[in-house]
């Protein structure tokens, strides 16, 4: 059995840790909203514990994959998703349009399923030996070795649902909800968790830093490598004291959670460009061309920048009621100019608020505070791993700022 094989099944024993299993003691707010989603919660131990062992018995048997296979993956995943969305819209077309483009899917979803393995192998390979160069790694016998091993599978994600009190902007707990949820099933639930006085809303996500993570399927190969490595983030910070609080689901103290999210965001797009530019070069280079952002982009974030500010100062004032209409208006407002955003309340905030890095806009003063601080040690840091072993070093928000002084 390979040293990679061995790491992998010492892995499965940290399992509860890296997945973020809490107590669920049943006076937790946590408990509470996990019983009242039972039935739309997604089971992931279960895909963890089988998802595992198949992953570490690939790794065993050695890499052969290369970037054609990724590339072969990533053409039948863009056609895969072309054909999917014509599959839907053609509903109004009738059943016998509807039935043949599903049949034109099923073999192109067997090819997908076929060529996947060797495409994860490549990117799981790519993103270890960026990791490794940029000093995050674990000595092992004598040898550098990435810890926990790089494992994911290309998944249909759960939603997330995401509660918050509604006289504060916070994430009080969240949920994972199986894939395919309606949107009058997540709408049900969000009238559940009104009902109870709380914020709710029911959310699409990115990646899954269980192990493996799951990412979903992507033609976006930059976008895939940031996720992948963005999600190892999140298992490595796991073991360290940053991570301790994240992972038991002790998100009382809000701030840990957005250095958290911060840190993942920083080394994913480090680590995720670098392989993308050593093996696209010629597209990383359009890429820094055109990183500007687009201006609407830009103007959505500064809207939710000054919604978030008047949402922050009404919920100090206690008025609560004034914070929501202010909140809905503004939506229906942004609807209106094209921004497409369903919902928008404190749940909204205290979910992409921990974002910080990539949407410092929405995550209120003390967002911004704690990217800044961030960027700036990283700027400080010799090496990308020098600067998450520092920072991983933080089990509290008073430690994160003496490593992470104001710029």
């Amino acid at each position: 059995m390979s040293r990679r094989s061995l790491v992998g099944i010492a892995v499965l024993a940290l399992l509860p840790l890296l997945l973020g299993i809490s107590g669920g003691s049943p006076s937790t707010l946590g408990y509470r909203f996990d019983r009242a989603s039972a039935p739309y919660v997604e089971p992931v131990l279960g895909w963890m514990v089988a998802n595992s062992a198949s992953k570490i018995l690939d790794s065993g048997e050695g890499s052969n994959s290369t970037i054609a296979d990724v590339e072969q993956y990533l053409d039948l995943a863009n056609r895969s998703a072309r054909l999917s969305r014509a599959s839907w819209d053609s509903a109004a077309s009738g059943p016998a349009r509807s039935a043949a483009l599903s049949a034109d899917l099923l073999p192109l979803r067997s090819e997908l399923d076929s060529s996947r393995p060797k495409a994860e192998r490549h990117i799981q390979d790519e993103v270890s030996a960026a990791l490794l160069r940029s000093g995050l790694s674990h000595s092992l016998a004598g040898r550098e070795v990435v810890f926990p091993p790089v494992l994911f599978r290309f998944e249909s994600l759960p939603y997330l649902l995401v509660v918050s009190p509604r006289d504060r902007i916070q994430r009080a707990t969240t949920v994972l909800l199986r894939p395919r949820l309606t949107l009058e099933e997540a709408e049900e639930l969000e009238n559940q968790v009104w009902g109870s006085g709380y914020a709710g809303i029911v959310l699409p996500i990115g990646g899954l830093g269980v192990y493996p993570s799951m990412v979903p399927e992507s033609s976006d190969y930059r976008w895939v490598l940031t996720t992948v490595a963005h999600e190892w983030t999140h298992q490595f910070l796991a073991l360290r004291p940053l991570g301790w609080r994240y992972a038991f689901g002790a998100e009382g103290d809000n701030r840990m959670v957005m250095i958290n999210e911060t840190v993942a965001e920083i080394v994913g797009k480090e680590i995720g460009n670098a392989v993308f530019e050593g093996e696209r070069p010629a597209a990383m280079a359009e890429q820094r061309r055109s990183s500007g952002g687009s201006a609407a982009t830009l103007d959505a974030r500064k809207a939710l920048s000054d919604i978030r500010k008047q949402v922050d100062r009404l919920l100090d004032r206690g008025e609560i009621d004034e914070a929501e209409s202010f909140m809905e208006n503004s939506r229906q407002t942004l609807v209106q100019q094209g921004y497409q955003l369903r919902k928008l309340n404190q749940a909204y905030f205290a979910f992409h608020g921990n974002y910080t890095e990539a949407s410092a806009s929405v995550g209120g003063a003390q967002g911004d505070d704690v990217a800044s601080r961030l960027r700036a040690l990283r700027k400080a840091s010799p090496s990308l791993g020098d600067f998450a072993w520092r920072v991983s070093e933080a089990g509290s928000y008073q430690e994160f700022l003496r490593i992470a002084p104001a710029p």
